[in-house]
């Protein structure tokens, strides 16, 4: 239904960061969706909806190749959607 709201080629840099050369990395969810012709008529759920599936990635990449080091991935709402990753320490 929402198919024509992702920039599918913005969408492989924001979910596969390079984690290895960055310790944080931020995204706003309205940059993925903002080639959508009926992008004021999308519902806030869906953006929010991107957001967790962006974090649940993040997480289980940085889980995956940090398993001891000390990371956080949070959805911020301040004005936009946004997603955060930062890894503090990789070991």
């Amino acid at each position: 239904m929402y198919g024509r709201a992702i920039h599918w080629v913005s969408i492989f840099d924001v979910i596969w960061p390079d984690f290895e050369k960055l310790n944080y990395y931020t995204v706003e969810v309205a940059y993925i969706v903002v080639n959508d012709p009926d992008d004021k008529d999308l519902p806030s759920d869906f953006r929010q909806y991107i957001a967790q599936m962006i974090a649940m990635f993040w997480e289980m990449q940085l889980k995956q190749n940090y398993p001891a080091g000390n990371l956080s991935v949070t959805i911020g709402n301040d004005p936009e959607i946004s997603v955060n990753a930062e890894i503090h320490s990789r070991e």
